[in-house]
C-alpha cells in the first residue's frame, strides 16, 4: 500500500508592536516581533520578509521595523505583510491615533509706511494717535491645519472687546490707536481643534497729537 502525503506549508506568524498614539508630524516606529516560520528550510534570518504596504519607511520596505512620519491627524491603519520562503503570507493590521499639536505664533511686528518700527531700549514701539500701522505675525501649524488656523489679535488690553481675527498662517492687520498712552498688544494662534499657541505680547506707546485750528 502506497500512500501519498502532501505536506502543506504553514504561513508565517508574527505580531506588531508600536505606541498607541503619536503627535502629527512626529516620527513613529512600528516593529514586527515574534516572527516565526516553523517549517522553513531557509537559513536563519532569511525565512520571513516583512513589507509595509502604503508606508514610506526610513529603514526600507523589507525590514522588520518601519519608522515613518504621519502628516495628518486622526486614526491611521498600519498594515504589515509577512512572506515566508514558500510565498505564503500573513497580514496584520493595527491602528495608531495621530494627535493634534497646538500651533505656534511669531513675535509681532509693527510697520508704518512700509517701514518696520523698531522698539526703544525698553522694547516699546512709538506711534502717534490715529496714525495707521500694520501689525504682522506668522503662525505655524501642522500641514492639514495651516489653511484654517486663526490668528487672533488684541491690539489693546485696555479694550477687551477690541479683537481682530484672520484666517491663515500670515496675518497683516491695519490698526490705529485713538487713545494716547501705553497699550499692551497680544496675539495668539488657534487651530481648528481649539488648541492655542502661547501668547506673544508687545507694547506700544501712543503719543498725543495736539489739536489744530484752521481758518484763523
Amino acid at each position: 500500500l502506497v500512500v501519498d502525503v502532501v505536506v502543506l506549508n504553514r504561513a508565517p506568524t508574527f505580531n506588531l508592536t508600536h505606541p498607541e498614539s503619536v503627535e502629527v508630524e512626529s516620527p513613529i516606529t512600528v516593529e514586527a516581533v515574534d516572527i516565526e516560520d516553523i517549517d522553513t528550510s531557509s537559513p536563519s534570518g532569511q525565512q520571513v520578509t516583512i513589507t509595509w504596504p502604503g508606508l514610506e519607511c526610513n529603514e526600507g520596505i523589507t525590514q522588520p521595523t518601519c519608522t515613518f512620519t504621519p502628516m495628518f491627524e486622526g486614526p491611521i491603519n498600519i498594515t504589515a505583510v509577512a512572506t515566508d520562503d514558500d510565498g505564503d503570507t500573513t497580514i496584520i493590521s493595527s491602528e495608531v491615533m495621530v494627535l493634534n499639536i497646538p500651533p505656534t505664533i511669531s513675535a509681532p511686528t509693527l510697520t508704518k509706511g512700509g517701514q518696520e518700527i523698531l522698539p526703544d531700549e525698553n522694547g516699546t514701539w512709538h506711534i502717534d494717535e490715529d496714525e495707521v500701522g500694520v501689525l504682522k505675525a506668522t503662525a505655524s501649524d501642522s500641514q492639514n491645519d495651516e489653511g484654517t488656523v486663526i490668528v487672533q489679535w488684541h491690539p489693546s488690553l485696555a479694550d477687551e472687546n477690541w479683537t481682530i481675527n484672520s484666517i491663515g498662517v500670515s496675518s497683516q492687520e491695519l490698526v490705529s490707536w485713538n487713545t494716547s498712552g501705553e497699550h499692551i498688544i497680544q496675539v495668539r494662534a488657534i487651530d481648528a481643534d481649539g488648541a492655542a499657541s502661547d501668547v506673544q505680547q508687545a507694547t506700544v506707546m501712543v503719543h498725543n497729537v495736539p489739536p489744530t485750528v484752521e481758518g484763523l
